[in-house]
């Protein structure tokens, strides 16, 4: 089972059938897609929704996270930003790559030394015990390419899907990345 995208070709006179021009259908096939756009507008004629004059395009969930931006803050108990770091996912990165990623930028910063990221477990050590921080919170933020240079307000909140903070000084701060989350990305706006 696929998502397509069906674009019927405008051409003089056509118009739209139903006032439709475009759907995003789930079928197991294009062939099928292409029938249940036909069946979906009631168009039992052979000039709407068919192959001739309709773009079928089958839309799979990218591999890797490109273009993704992963924000962390560590926050002290007063509500003050102590620690900030920010990666942005390259071509052919997957979570293991941010998780590995975000330890590196986190230990390069003043009050972080002891980050880290297991692959097996997808646990990423924001602070360890050693740092002192584990009464500070973890906010993290996982953002979508902006394709026009906007600011990236939302995150995608499922990047992450458990975090261990808040407790006593010595404690380590960790964060789970979902390495099963489908990765996200805009394919058109219209």
């Amino acid at each position: 089972m696929a998502i397509y995208l069906l674009e019927r070709a405008f051409t003089p006179g056509s118009g739209t059938h139903a006032g439709l021009s475009r759907m995003l259908v789930s079928a197991e096939d294009a062939a099928d897609a292409l029938l249940l756009a036909k069946g979906y507008s009631g168009s039992d004629s052979r000039n709407h929704w068919n192959a001739t004059d309709t773009t079928v395009t089958a839309i799979a969930a990218p591999a890797d996270w490109e273009g993704i931006v992963v924000e962390i803050d560590v926050v002290s108990p007063a509500g003050v930003i102590v620690e900030s770091v920010s990666v942005t996912a390259a071509a052919s990165d997957v979570v293991d790559d941010i998780g590995g990623d975000l330890a590196t930028a986190l230990n390069a910063t003043a009050s972080i030394a002891n980050a880290a990221y297991n692959t097996s477990t997808n646990v990423l050590t924001v602070a360890g015990a050693a740092d002192g921080l584990g009464d500070h919170q973890v906010y993290v933020r996982c953002k979508p390419a902006s394709g026009n240079g906007g600011d990236r307000l939302e995150g995608i909140a499922s990047f992450v899907s458990s975090t261990t903070d808040g407790g006593s000084a010595g404690d380590a701060l960790s964060v789970t990345l979902d390495g099963a989350v489908v990765v996200p990305k805009v394919f058109a706006a219209f």
